[in-house]
């Protein structure tokens, strides 16, 4: 089993042992996540701008600009 992380991750798990970072969300809003949650939510991320959700297809015109996705390395460290 992995052990929960030393600052609460937002995400819904399974979760990465050490570090925890803020993947901002715009406005201001964030979200506390360990890598593996952070993979998670670039994944539904992708998925929101490729994938049009009534049709289960492929969008024509991707809306990668209104779902972009974060990298790890970039996210500001809070814990671990």
């Amino acid at each position: 089993m992995i052990a929960e992380p030393p600052v609460p991750c937002d995400g819904a798990g399974p979760h990465y042992p050490g570090e925890i970072r803020k993947y901002p969300l715009g406005d201001g809003a964030n979200l506390l996540l360990c890598m593996f949650c952070w993979a998670d939510e670039n994944k539904y991320r992708y998925e929101q701008a490729t994938i049009n959700p009534d049709t289960g297809l492929h969008r024509t015109r991707p809306l990668h600009d209104e779902w972009p996705q974060q990298n790890w390395r970039d996210g500001e460290l809070v814990g671990g």
